[in-house]
């Protein structure tokens, strides 16, 4: 038996606890968290919230996050994604997140 990555799973094991409206996906050292809303300005306050949170609960478990790698998706059709007059700007210990248009993502279903 390899107990490294059980001791990760059990180490990591509360993350999900965390947010208040995000719903965070995790996938062996990778998670994504997704949220789904149609204003910017809630997405932004829920967001930014519990970006906070989680920040507060890797320090807390001495963990960092590698911030080379955070970046976030607005998903939606393109004439809705064209009508928006806002820009989400999302940031992280007040380090800005990147936006980005194309993702990949090694997650491809949730896990029971």
């Amino acid at each position: 038996m390899i107990l490294g990555p059980l001791l990760c799973v059990i180490y990591i094991n509360d993350l999900p606890n965390c947010p208040s409206f995000i719903i965070p996906r995790m996938y062996a050292d990778d998670t994504h968290i997704t949220y789904a809303g149609s204003d910017l300005h809630p997405i932004q306050s829920s967001l930014s919230h519990d970006l906070e949170k989680l920040s507060k609960w890797l320090v807390s478990n001495k963990l960092t996050l590698n911030a080379t790698k955070t970046e976030f998706i607005l998903m939606g059709s393109r004439q809705r994604l064209s009508t928006l007059s806002d820009t989400l700007e999302l940031s992280i210990n007040k380090v800005p997140v990147e936006q980005v248009s194309p993702a990949k993502s090694l997650q491809w279903s949730k896990c029971q």
